[in-house]
């Protein structure tokens, strides 16, 4: 764990030369981060000059913005999005199908993920693209971007 002074230290000084990725969340599934906190930490990496900033879930997608189950924690989401968070700076971590489409459905079909497995590359972007069953309803979306 960083403290979040250091963190914003960190990326401001690495932020004049690199690419800076930071991280919000934790991989351990019985902490629990307020919506509040994840805001104010999301947008504190920003204004440090993080590039992108990264919502964790596990490679397991049981932690973090997930519940230990694998669900989205919807509400959590929905505050970061009602904060004014633009998700196309952020990199949300969805390593499970289900995960995935809840993302492509409520955010944008545009979304960043992370923890995609190679395998899963192509899946995924077929549900991206409304080539599946599960995501068809997006292509109407797609076609007026």
């Amino acid at each position: 764990d960083i403290p979040p002074r250091d963190k914003s230290d960190l990326i401001r000084k690495l932020s004049g030369r690199f690419k800076v990725l930071s991280e919000v969340g934790s991989k351990d599934d019985q902490e629990i981060t307020t919506p509040a906190e994840w805001i104010e930490e999301i947008q504190a990496d920003f204004e440090a000059g993080a590039w992108k900033v990264i919502l964790e879930g596990r490679e397991s997608g049981t932690a973090g913005i997930y519940r230990p189950v694998g669900e989205v924690r919807a509400g959590l989401i929905k505050e970061i999005a009602n904060a004014k968070v633009d998700f196309t700076n952020l990199i949300v971590e969805a390593p499970l199908k289900q995960q995935q489409i809840w993302f492509l459905r409520n955010i944008d079909p545009h979304v960043n993920f992370a923890n995609i497995g190679a395998k899963d590359a192509i899946n995924l972007e077929t549900l991206r693209l409304g080539l599946r069953a599960d995501t068809v309803h997006l292509t109407a979306h797609l076609q007026s971007s």
